[in-house]
């Protein structure tokens, strides 16, 4: 490659490349520059005449180069299924969320957990799956998201062009009122009816906000014991 020389003076690269030969040109550089990189990765295969996929993504830090080097594999033509289809947008998104929204080996719902208490100072429990996994599914559970929801985004300091933000929206319940550290922002409880009245609250979250409030109201979602 020619123009690695853009890559000078990064501190911190974010590597999302649909050429596995060119990625790993890609991260020898990095490797032997010393620079640390989010590798994210998708592996999109045939099984009986459907597509089924597999997003992946790895962090590789100095001194601890193997770790990724194992996750990352290595250029495989023979099971390019996804360079012959059109690429799906949604997963792409998804892909990329992952990178900058979760820390070394975290999922989103792990990431959600620990930006609730970082922002808030409180300990929550995520809402789980809706169906129960089968007997003897030899897998844990992870819970889901409620919404997945698309939006425009402005330039901001990570991207400095409009683009678009893929959410992932989860539902939480705190296991206490208090906060159990010391939060960095300040956080207030609402009733429905302040719900439903507030102004002062972003418009999309109050609409899921009173949405939520309206299910338990209802019935439709238990409060935990």
């Amino acid at each position: 490659m020619d123009n690695l020389e853009v890559l000078s003076g990064a501190t911190f690269v974010f590597l999302a490349s649909h050429d596995a030969l060119s990625k790993a040109t890609i991260m020898e550089w990095l490797e032997a520059h010393d620079v640390p990189f989010i590798d994210v990765g998708m592996g999109v295969e045939e099984i009986d005449g459907r597509l089924t996929g597999l997003l992946r993504v790895s962090t590789s830090l100095p001194g601890r180069r193997g770790q990724a080097r194992r996750r990352i594999p290595p250029p495989a033509p023979e099971h390019d299924d996804y360079g012959r289809n059109i690429q799906t947008s949604d997963l792409n998104a998804l892909d990329a969320l992952l990178a900058v929204g979760a820390e070394h080996d975290e999922n989103p719902a792990e990431a959600a957990l620990r930006e609730v208490s970082e922002e808030s100072g409180l300990t929550a429990v995520l809402e789980g799956p809706a169906l129960a996994l089968p007997t003897g599914f030899p897998h844990a559970a992870v819970a889901a998201p409620w919404w997945v929801v698309e939006m425009a985004a402005a330039p901001d300091n990570h991207t400095p062009v409009a683009h678009i933000h893929v959410d992932q929206v989860f539902v939480a319940w705190a296991a206490e009122c208090a906060p159990t550290s010391e939060p960095a922002h300040q956080a207030r409880w609402f009733t429905a009816i302040d719900l439903v009245q507030a102004r002062d609250v972003a418009e999309d979250s109050r609409l899921l906000a009173v949405d939520l409030m309206q299910r338990v109201i209802a019935g439709q979602v238990a409060l935990p014991a």
